[in-house]
């Protein structure tokens, strides 16, 4: 933010009579980055733009899906989706554990690698 503000003070500083609004364009920046964001709790989620707030209980939500390009929407189960900003198929883990369990998270559970034991021990106690 501080280097957009710092880019749009040059043509204010060189004509401030004609470029002050170009002042407004790091201000809005601001707003987006600190308004916009999805948050999710065991009752629900929270998608939060730039000038509207939708609440969906899980109940409510059919599926996650997410396009080829952006951000994950929830499918509604009467029909309809809601845009989730910020919700990457990288976060499913995490909407996973927020949710409660409400949304499965897909990845497979990691294993511990097998101790490999001396082959050589097994024929030595045969003969």
């Amino acid at each position: 933010m501080a280097l957009l503000l710092f880019g749009a003070s040059f043509p204010v500083a060189g004509a401030p009579l004609l470029f002050w609004w170009v002042l407004a364009i790091p201000a809005f920046a601001a707003y987006w980055v600190l308004r916009v964001r999805t948050t999710v709790d065991g009752r629900g989620l929270v998608a939060r733009r730039p000038f509207t707030t939708t609440t969906v209980a899980w109940s409510d939500v059919a599926g996650i899906t997410f396009p080829r390009f952006g951000f994950g929407k929830a499918a509604l189960a009467g029909g309809g989706s809601v845009p989730l900003p910020g919700v990457t198929v990288d976060d499913l883990p995490r909407l996973s554990a927020a949710s409660g369990g409400a949304v499965p998270d897909p990845t497979p559970p990691t294993s511990e690698p097998e101790t490999e034991s001396e082959p050589d021990a097994g024929r030595s106690a045969e003969q």
